[in-house]
């Protein structure tokens, strides 16, 4: 039986904005929301573009062919991050995460490609409304009261904004674990060459 890897496609976020993600963490645990909560470890942190669930490595073959496919057909793009939220709410959250604004709308366009051209050999999880975000923590504990201290420490938090980067390149991306916990680990890169689009 083939071993199977849980993968996603996406792009790991760079070392200098490390840091400020641990702002907004210990941000949010001095306000009293670490009850229930497990944050997201550096090697975690990554922006995420399609989960893949998990996949053999026959297939993995196969994502490996689209995904170099794919990465000549969008230029890179510069990103910001920032905005401290709770998902499904912010009263009553599972996950703490920040956002993503992209002015070049080209990371939803990506998105729906790869779930076009993956889809069509992955049985792929149906998606809400692709909404970019990075998941900083998640909730160990969904009874009622951890749920509402965790919201109410990220609505109070201060430090929301995290910085720039640069979306260069599509990442094909495996979970992993070692002696220091989990972590993600690029299984591939494959850096973004479509052309620029002409300034108007």
């Amino acid at each position: 039986m083939q071993e199977l890897n849980r993968c996603y496609v996406g792009l790991k976020l760079p070392d200098n904005l490390l840091p400020n993600i641990q702002n907004i963490q210990m941000d949010v645990r001095r306000r009293g929301g670490s009850d229930g909560l497990r944050w997201t470890s550096d090697g975690e942190l990554f922006v995420c573009l399609l989960p893949l669930g998990e996949l053999r490595s026959d297939i993995l073959v196969r994502v490996i062919g689209q995904l170099e496919r794919i990465a000549t057909q969008f230029p890179a793009f510069p990103v910001m991050i920032g905005g401290i939220d709770g998902q499904p709410s912010l009263h009553s959250p599972k996950t703490v995460v920040v956002h993503i604004r992209d002015a070049s709308g080209n990371m939803a366009k990506i998105a729906e490609r790869l779930r076009a051209d993956l889809g069509q050999f992955l049985n792929l999880p149906n998606l809400q409304a692709f909404n970019p975000t990075i998941e900083i923590g998640r909730m160990k504990s969904l009874d009622d009261r951890s749920r509402s201290n965790a919201g109410r420490a990220i609505k109070m938090s201060q430090v929301s904004e995290v910085g720039a980067m640069r979306f260069d390149r599509l990442q094909l991306l495996v979970a992993a674990a070692d002696a220091n916990g989990p972590r993600l680990d690029a299984l591939e890169n494959y850096r973004l060459t479509g052309e620029q689009p002409d300034d108007e």
